[in-house]
């Protein structure tokens, strides 16, 4: 179903084709640009706008005022939330939302509601955990994701949905609130010095403002 005032963008000679899976739901004024991807069973709501190249995996829903930076994967099942500024990868499963983008979670919401299974959603939430909330680098994290969590089922696989990520690109994946405080605390001294920065800027130009003042009033 595309509702009114949206668009469809033809590919251009990079990819040669634009396409939308079947049960999609595009509502009013989404735009999907040239050589986007969408799986099946997708919803985008109102005014949503994708740029060039963008895939958006099965069962994937997206809420609207979005904006799709070029070439980034939302991956199947996952939920971005409005307003939000995607300038990266979306995992599959996930929730994300915000201006810079940051994930919530996993989608529990939509997997239950859709029948997985109850070991799978166990399997997802351990991965999940290894890969966004340890201390672990992401190729580690991936790597011991891959050693300790169970295979997904079959049906899933087949949709490319590796561990719970995608390949690292040059764009990188959606990190979130919690391990971009993980990766402050790897680095204290940074934040230290990032604050007395500020502490000093705000200082110098304080007084500034009170040199100016008193030139002001004395006539020097």
């Amino acid at each position: 179903i595309i509702r009114e005032y949206s668009t469809v963008n033809r590919g251009t000679t990079a990819t040669g084709h634009t396409s939308v899976g079947a049960h999609c739901f595009l509502m009013t004024y989404v735009h999907v640009a040239h050589d986007c991807h969408l799986g099946d069973h997708v919803t985008i709501a109102n005014g949503t706008q994708m740029a060039g190249h963008v895939t958006v995996q099965d069962h994937a829903v997206i809420s609207g005022l979005n904006a799709i930076h070029q070439f980034v994967t939302i991956g199947a099942y996952s939920f971005v939330g409005g307003a939000s500024r995607v300038n990266q990868d979306v995992p599959p499963f996930t929730k994300a939302v915000g201006s810079p983008i940051e994930l919530y979670g996993l989608n529990a919401v939509l997997m239950q509601r859709l029948g997985f299974p109850a070991e799978t959603m166990v399997a997802l939430k351990r991965a999940y955990r290894i890969v966004f909330n340890s201390d672990l680098s992401l190729s580690r994290a991936v790597a011991r994701a891959r050693e300790e969590v169970p295979p997904l089922p079959a049906d899933l696989r087949r949709q490319g949905l590796r561990v719970v990520l995608f390949p690292v690109r040059a764009l990188g994946v959606v990190v979130g609130a919690e391990e971009r405080q993980q990766s402050l605390r790897r680095l204290p001294h940074v934040g230290v010095g990032l604050a007395r920065l500020v502490v000093t800027l705000v200082v110098l130009a304080r007084w500034r403002q009170l040199r100016q003042l008193v030139v002001n009033r004395v006539g020097v």
